[in-house]
């Protein structure tokens, strides 16, 4: 893809990423080989599971997440589906899509 290109071309330049969601295990591991200068990987989200930390620590690129940041959309999304259940809206969704009603 065009933005791996980028990446090629800019690789010595690259001193932090940003991920949120992929590249994940071995995929960000190649990534992050092909970057002399790294210093830092930051997850967005909680979890930094699907990073090899190992390998960051043994190159010195530190590696950080931002927790707290997904709190409100996830108490949104629970709150929400307690609603749902509540009032059954996926049962009256289809109720109103179905036909031979």
């Amino acid at each position: 893809s065009s933005d791996l290109k980028n990446i090629q071309k800019r690789r010595e330049d690259i001193k932090a990423i940003f991920v949120h969601d992929v590249p994940k295990g071995e995929e960000l591991t190649k990534l992050t080989d092909q970057l002399p200068n790294l210093k830092a990987i930051v997850n967005h989200g909680v979890g930094v599971n699907h990073i090899d930390l190992e390998a960051a620590k043994a190159r010195g690129i530190q590696v950080s997440n931002t927790p707290n940041c997904l709190n409100g959309a996830v108490a949104d999304l629970a709150f929400a589906l307690l609603l749902a259940a509540a009032r059954r809206v996926v049962e009256g969704n289809a109720r109103s899509r179905d036909p031979s009603i």
